[in-house]
């Protein structure tokens, strides 16, 4: 899977997901829930790491490209059942000192 914020691969290791750019550790809860939503056609091999485009926004966790609004424009999956978490409960370091 994707990065939401940032759209880098997700890593699982002991159970928890967390951004390969060391910007995001998701709670074991949530991860389980992207992971059921979104895992399936992130399988199905949709983009590779080389094909990232890094911009502002959320990013879709399957496909890994920026979301319009709330859902993805290629897999229509929306991430509204996940916003609040995402912004609230997962800040991702912006490797500036900040925090997005």
């Amino acid at each position: 899977m994707y990065c939401p914020k940032c759209g880098a691969p997700l890593a699982k290791e002991n159970g928890r997901w967390s951004c390969t750019s060391g910007g995001l550790k998701l709670s074991r809860r949530f991860g389980e829930r992207l992971e059921q939503q979104f895992a399936a056609r992130y399988q199905a091999g949709r983009r590779t790491a080389g094909e990232m485009n890094f911009v502002a926004g959320l990013y879709c966790p399957s496909c890994g490209v920026p979301t319009t609004s709330d859902s993805c424009p290629e897999c229509s999956q929306s991430l509204r059942a996940f916003i609040w978490e995402l912004v609230e409960l997962h800040p991702h370091a912006d490797g500036k000192g900040g925090w997005r």
